[in-house]
């Protein structure tokens, strides 16, 4: 179902890397599964087919669902460079294959041959009338016949034979004079068209021209933009050797905010939440109750007020440390807090995407029995393993959903299977504790993917809202980090990617440091990311402070 090598100029200087494993042939529509570590590519056509009697990925068998198939970009922008041929026989034109449907239409041999056949059919048109002729003549000589005997039917048979010849004499004019009328029109349609050719190409190289004219002119006005809009969010003085740091949920407490509750800029929040929740979030936070206070479409919203509470805080004490930090992260929810702080998003569009993040997981938390446990002491490989033998029944999820420390980290997915995970962990050598966690839930596992479509479609309306970070941000799905100036559209698929990724806070942090943060401040209730960072790097602990709300 990929591209046939007779269309291709040179077979055999095309990469095996651009042929699919399924038809090998050069890959059609590419797309792979996103999400998945093998990330196969495959001609769309051929993983459609293959997808309706299997269930893996063709190459290493990994579960492939169609709802995570993504177009393949990079693979579809060598796939234009190929240098293809034309099929049409006598034609000797090659070139780019994003170029060869604009040779179609102008492809002379091509012409021709539609003429050929336009000639073709009118003598076919002139066949059946002659057979209709003779099916008249046939039908007179038997009524002839039954009507005045033998005798008049000889002489009409006569008649018939003469007329038959004259039918043929006919015929072979008929079909003469549509060869030469065919011959004249083919002849002069390929002037025509050889005219219309030369005519076509010095059009399409000044359309190429004025083309890569408007490119360079969008460029510059895009590079006018993004300097712009730098200098618009970027901070006044070099950047501080700091990072901002906020805490997800499970860091919530009853009595929440009752320390920052009255600064202006915090009640402004509240006000705000208030119309947007729909709830009065600072009542919540008050006076609980604890049950209340953990679902998860109260406590995120909650969690991601309370970072930004605690900025305002640091604000009065240190504004430099806020406008001009290097950096800023955040542990899952608190990855949005951090976004807010960097000035991607404002707190109004923030908070409802926020809103709808934790409604979506809630419900999705709701469809099966999900639960989440935290393992200490075992290696990310060894817990990979005993997650993965962890699920026995068919649907079960158990995978590794948090990087947090070294040899520290948290799983979630479905009930049964963590439960045996803890029952294995717990009877491995080196397993310091395994225990199960408040959080109900499979976060961060693809048992979130209906969340990550919800989360997508909102992030995508408020794309129009957001603006590119003023400092460092390091994200939870890649442990790395993106730069100021980064445009919002690279921001978005990674955000919806964090529901069912694992998040690399270990690396993150690890990262941070690498590229020269030497303070950090905790911003938010507890002090779970200080302690986390006592077990990642000693000295960076030494300078952790915590902002507490």
């Amino acid at each position: 179902m990929g591209l046939d090598d007779a269309r291709i100029f040179d077979p055999h200087a095309i990469s095996e890397t651009l042929r699919c494993s399924v038809c090998h042939e050069v890959f059609v529509d590419p797309v792979y599964c996103s999400g998945r570590p093998c990330q196969h590519v495959f001609c769309s056509a051929c993983l459609e087919e293959w997808l309706e009697h299997q269930t893996g990925c063709p190459n290493c068998r990994e579960p492939i669902r169609r709802q995570d198939l993504r177009r393949h970009e990079v693979i579809r922008s060598f796939l234009d460079e190929l240098n293809i041929k034309c099929t049409a026989a006598g034609c000797g034109w090659h070139g780019r294959q994003d170029a060869f449907p604009g040779h179609i239409e102008i492809c002379p041999v091509r012409s021709l041959e539609l003429s050929r056949d336009e000639a073709l059919e009118h003598i076919k048109q002139r066949d059946v009338e002659i057979t209709k002729m003779r099916a008249s003549a046939e039908l007179q000589l038997e009524e002839v016949a039954e009507k005045n005997g033998i005798m008049e039917a000889q002489q009409a048979s006569i008649t018939l034979s003469l007329l038959q010849g004259t039918l043929n004499i006919l015929e072979i004019s008929a079909l003469r004079e549509a060869l030469r009328e065919a011959a004249e029109e083919a002849e002069n349609d390929y002037d025509e068209s050889t005219q219309r050719t030369a005519r076509l190409r010095s059009e399409l190289w000044e359309a190429r021209d004025a083309k890569y004219d408007l490119a360079q002119q969008v460029a510059a006005l895009q590079a006018e933009k993004a300097k712009q809009l730098a200098s618009d969010i970027l901070p006044t003085g070099p950047a501080l050797s700091v990072g901002l740091l906020f805490p997800g949920q499970g860091s919530q407490y009853v009595n929440m905010l009752e320390g920052v509750k009255d600064l202006p800029a915090v009640k402004e929040m509240l006000e705000t939440a208030k119309r947007i929740l729909e709830f009065d979030i600072l009542d919540v936070c008050l006076n609980g109750p604890e049950s209340r206070l953990g679902q998860t479409k109260f406590c995120q919203p909650a969690i991601y007020i309370a970072g930004l509470a605690a900025v305002e805080k640091l604000r009065l004490e240190h504004p430099d440390k806020v406008e001009r930090c290097q950096a800023v992260a955040g542990l899952s929810l608190g990855e949005y807090t951090a976004l807010t702080v960097a000035g991607v998003m404002d707190f109004e569009t923030c908070l409802k995407v926020v809103k709808l993040r934790a409604e979506a997981m809630q419900e999705a938390a709701g469809t099966s029995e999900q639960c989440m446990m935290s393992v200490a002491g075992l290696s990310q490989e060894k817990l990979a393993v005993l997650c993965q033998e962890s699920c026995e029944a068919p649907g079960d999820v158990c995978e590794i959903a948090y990087c947090l420390f070294p040899k520290g980290f948290s799983c979630s997915g479905s009930a049964m299977a963590v439960e045996r995970l803890m029952a294995k962990a717990l009877q491995t050598k080196g397993c310091l504790q395994a225990k199960m966690m408040l959080n109900s839930g499979g976060s961060h596992t693809r048992l979130m993917a209906p969340a990550r479509e919800r989360l997508l479609a909102a992030l995508r309306d408020a794309e129009p809202h957001m603006r590119p970070p003023r400092c460092d941000v390091y994200l939870n799905v890649t442990g790395k980090r993106i730069a100021p100036g980064t445009q919002p559209s690279e921001l978005i698929q990674l955000m919806g990617d964090q529901l069912c990724s694992c998040v690399l806070w270990e690396p993150a942090v690890r990262a941070m440091i690498a590229d020269g943060v030497t303070e950090f401040h905790e911003c938010g209730p507890m002090e779970q990311l200080k302690a986390m960072m006592r077990r990642i790097d000693a000295e960076a602990f030494k300078n952790t402070n915590t902002v507490d709300v």
